[in-house]
C-alpha cells in the first residue's frame, strides 16, 4: 500500500474505487519478476520453532519477524518474562546462524520511552528515549544480536524519524554505521 500510495485504512474497510484496484494491481505485477517474498501471519500463536522451520523450508537469505517479543517460547518451563524473551530471541538467533541468513526483529521500547523518555536507570539518573534499558522487557534484546537500532520520533515533525545504533557487536572498527 506505500507503493501504490494507498490508505491501508480505506483497504481494510473495502472502500477502495476501480482506480486504487489498477494501481494496486499494477504494483503487485510490477514484483513479478523480483525474487520469491513469502510472508507468514502467525496471529501471535507460533514460536521460535515455527519460524525455524519455515526459514528451513523457504531458505530466504534474510527473514524478519515483526513483534519477536510476541512469539510463544518453545520451552515453556521458565515462566519469569525476562527468561522467556530471552529464550525467544537467542533461539531466534541460532536458526539465523544454523541456516546462515539473517533476520530482522522488532520490538517495541518500553513505554516510558515511546512517552519521551520517562524511564530511570538503577541509579536513579533518567535514561535518554533510545537507551538499553528500554527495550522490550528483557535484557536480552540488548545482549544477543549483533546490532540493535532504535527509531524514535522527531519532536515536531510527523514526516521522520531519529535512527540510532544502540549496539554493532559485529561491525569492523572501520564501518561507516
Amino acid at each position: 500500500s506505500i507503493v501504490a500510495e494507498v490508505n491501508p485504512n480505506a483497504m481494510r474497510g473495502r472502500r477502495v474505487g476501480e482506480q486504487v484496484v489498477d494501481r494496486l494491481t499494477g504494483v503487485i505485477t510490477g514484483f513479478a519478476d523480483l525474487p520469491p517474498f513469502n510472508f507468514v501471519a502467525g496471529n501471535f500463536r507460533k514460536s521460535p520453532g515455527d519460524v525455524r522451520k519455515y526459514v528451513q523450508m523457504y531458505s530466504p537469505d534474510v527473514w524478519a519477524v515483526d513483534g519477536s517479543y510476541l512469539l510463544t517460547p518453545d520451552d515453556r518451563a521458565r515462566s519469569a518474562k525476562h527468561e522467556v524473551l530471552a529464550d525467544v530471541i537467542q533461539s531466534l538467533k541460532a536458526t539465523a546462524e544454523d541456516t546462515r541468513s539473517v533476520t530482522f526483529q522488532t520490538v517495541q521500547f518500553n513505554r516510558q520511552a515511546s512517552n519521551g523518555g520517562g524511564g530511570r536507570r538503577r541509579q536513579g539518573q533518567a535514561t535518554s528515549d533510545l537507551d538499553m534499558d528500554n527495550i522490550g522487557g528483557s535484557d536480552a534484546f540488548g545482549q544477543t544480536p549483533s546490532c540493535v537500532l532504535g527509531m524514535s520520533k522527531i519532536s515536531g515533525r510527523d514526516d521522520a524519524r531519529r535512527l540510532k545504533m544502540l549496539v554493532a557487536r559485529e561491525a569492523p572498527a572501520d564501518a561507516d554505521i
